[in-house]
């Protein structure tokens, strides 16, 4: 009997605290590039260049992706297949783009519930800020996760953020956007692609 006991409490205390756990996720990574909005603007709206500066994009050579929709802009959707348990099976499309200003995506993991990610372009004296944030709503066993997810979603984000600052700062200057930027100086995009 004293052990049920234990149990009960155990149980109640463990309700009483997932009760408590947070129903939603926010992480975001800054970094400062030394380039006008325009130049990351076209990076960051173009679907078939996010593996160009995407931290997860090395860790499975073998994902195979596939791709709908106009190559950038709203409608622009990537999906990828991986075996890799840190690459998984999702989709990304782009939900909403405010040229030279913001860039919103949807994403979903394994026909998980979707989640939302956002590029906010800055102005600066110094060339454009650039924010890169998460949110999800969090129900069940996501809320336990959701407490690991700044420190796991963080250091991708930062990595990310990284490429993306070597890659546009590395463009010419006199290029306005990407389509201007010949295909062979791009880096090599992966093979394991499928176009619809």
């Amino acid at each position: 009997m004293k052990v049920l006991k234990i149990i009960l409490i155990i149980v109640v205390i463990l309700a009483a605290v997932y009760v408590f756990l947070p129903g939603s996720s926010h992480v975001e990574r800054s970094v400062m590039i030394n380039s006008q909005p325009e130049k990351v603007y076209t990076v960051v709206n173009n679907m078939h260049r996010f593996n160009d500066w995407s931290p997860w994009a090395k860790i499975d050579p073998n994902t195979q992706y596939e791709f709908e929709g106009p190559e950038s802009g709203e409608g622009a959707k990537m999906s990828w297949t991986s075996d890799h348990n840190e690459v998984g099976n999702g989709s990304q499309w782009i939900e909403k783009s405010v040229p030279n200003k913001e860039v919103v995506t949807m994403l979903t993991f394994d026909e998980g519930d979707p989640a939302k990610a956002k590029f906010l372009l800055e102005p600066t004296d110094e060339g454009t800020k650039v924010t890169w944030a998460f949110d999800a709503e969090l129900t069940g066993f996501m809320k336990i996760i959701g407490l690991g997810m700044d420190g796991f979603l963080g250091p991708m984000y930062e990595e990310g953020l990284n490429n993306l600052k070597n890659l546009v700062e590395n463009m010419p200057d006199d290029m306005e956007t990407t389509d201007e930027w010949p295909e062979e100086e791009w880096p090599e995009e992966e093979e394991n692609v499928v176009e619809n």
